[in-house]
């Protein structure tokens, strides 16, 4: 498989320091990760937090009406050849 990443492979990436396992936010598809050694008090303190503030997270492009592309937009790098 192609890297079309144009970044140097030297560049170091973030990584996770250790492990992590899928949690479901709400419906299908609206799951982030969490570490797998957190402690079940913690595991609980952060999904509760995480469910009570879901309406924060922006799964499609639907969820963030009116926002202007000049002040925030994501773009990904890639090389232009590659849709090609």
């Amino acid at each position: 498989m192609n890297d079309l990443d144009p970044k140097p492979n030297d560049e170091p990436r973030v990584e996770p320091r250790e492990e992590t396992v899928s949690w479901r936010m709400g419906q299908l598809g609206q799951d982030t990760r969490l570490g797998s050694t957190l402690k079940e008090e913690e595991k609980a303190m952060i999904t509760a937090i995480l469910a009570k503030n879901s309406d924060l997270f922006a799964w499609t492009i639907t969820d963030m009406p009116g926002i202007d592309p000049r002040i925030i937009s994501h773009k990904l790098s890639i090389y232009k050849e590659a849709s090609q």
